[in-house]
């Protein structure tokens, strides 16, 4: 029997990463598509400086949910 391999942490932060703001990138287009049915009131708290919606607040909003990742 032999040893696991221990985790890599980098892929694993890395992949979180990307997979929190393709959350957030579709959470965007999911409230500009239905804007009855947004999240956005739900994430506001949790990403600072995050609008709803501008590029500039969307720029921010990808990069500090990748930042959480």
């Amino acid at each position: 029997m032999s040893d696991p391999k221990p985790v890599r942490i980098y892929p694993v932060a890395m992949s979180l990463g990307v997979l929190l703001a393709l959350s957030f990138a579709l959470c965007v287009v999911f409230g500009l598509l239905f804007p009855g049915a947004t999240m956005y009131q739900a994430w506001l708290p949790l990403l600072p400086g995050v609008s709803w919606i501008s590029w500039p607040s969307f720029l921010l909003g990808v990069v500090e949910a990748f930042a959480y990742g």
